[in-house]
């Protein structure tokens, strides 16, 4: 009897990382079926499919329309919107259902139940977007510029992608926790930060998009702006704000933590009511 109650000691102590990894599995699924999986990833093929209508009337640079596209299409609008549809809902579709006090009384943690959750939520969100970065820029590359030449702007490109769909997707996923909601919050902080604050000089370090440009290594300035943007930052800080590609990969590290262990201590704290 002691050699069974050895045997069966780790198998309890692995249960709540197994059944954690079922609702993994489960949650991508379900989300996988979603019809709005299939909606948003429509929406983020839209400019596949733009430049291929172009590609029959107009000569592309190829290359400097994946670079302008991404810099000007994908990081400021096309990412955080399928990180709001997949990470917001992260919490608020169990509550909304009604299903909350069902997930909560099952005997794993708190913090292992949410980080399964999220984990199929960053994952949604950041295949969606690099498939369709790398269609984007297969499509370009018919275009001009040749399918090999622009693979390093290719792979800074997915890296900055891939990085922004998980911190706006943990972002949204914090702020559903917290407001039990998943639209107003999501589009507040769009709306003030990303776009409001992320077009001001120097306070924009305070958004997600600047450290992505940083990243990426994609121009921030606005070529209608007559250079007012660099020259406004050359009064105030003697240099223009440059940063290496890695301070905006840390900066995003950060915020993707902070947010996480965020979202995870209101959620094992918080008595929700449905």
């Amino acid at each position: 009897m002691a050699d069974s109650s050895n045997n069966d000691t780790p198998s309890r102590q692995l249960s709540p990382i197994r059944l954690g990894l079922n609702l993994y599995k489960l949650d991508l699924a379900r989300k996988l079926r979603a019809r709005k999986t299939v909606i948003l990833f429509a929406i983020q093929l839209l400019p596949v499919a733009v430049a291929l209508l172009a590609l029959i009337w107009v000569d592309l640079d190829g290359l400097q329309v994946f670079e302008e596209t991404v810099a000007g299409v994908y990081l400021p609008f096309l990412i955080p919107l399928a990180a709001l549809f997949f990470g917001g809902p992260t919490i608020v579709d169990e509550v909304e259902g009604r299903t909350i006090t069902y997930l909560t009384l099952r005997p794993v943690p708190r913090s292992i139940l949410f980080a399964a959750k999220l984990a199929a939520s960053v994952l949604l969100t950041v295949a969606t977007s690099t498939i369709s970065v790398i269609a984007f820029y297969l499509v370009c590359t018919l275009g001009g510029g040749g399918l090999t030449e622009g693979l390093d702007l290719l792979g800074w490109a997915a890296f900055a992608v891939v990085v922004g769909a998980k911190t706006y997707t943990t972002i949204f996923a914090l702020l559903g926790v917290v407001f039990a909601s998943t639209l107003l919050p999501g589009i507040v902080y769009y709306v003030v930060f990303e776009l409001i604050i992320g077009a001001v000089p120097i306070v924009e370090m305070l958004s997600v998009k600047f450290h992505l440009y940083t990243l990426g290594g994609f121009d921030r300035t606005d070529a209608d702006d007559g250079g007012a943007r660099e020259t406004l930052e050359q009064f105030l800080l003697d240099q223009p704000l440059e940063f290496d590609w890695w301070v905006g990969f840390v900066a995003c590290v950060l915020i993707t933590a902070a947010a996480t262990l965020i979202a995870a201590t209101v959620f094992r704290s918080r008595e929700f009511h449905v």
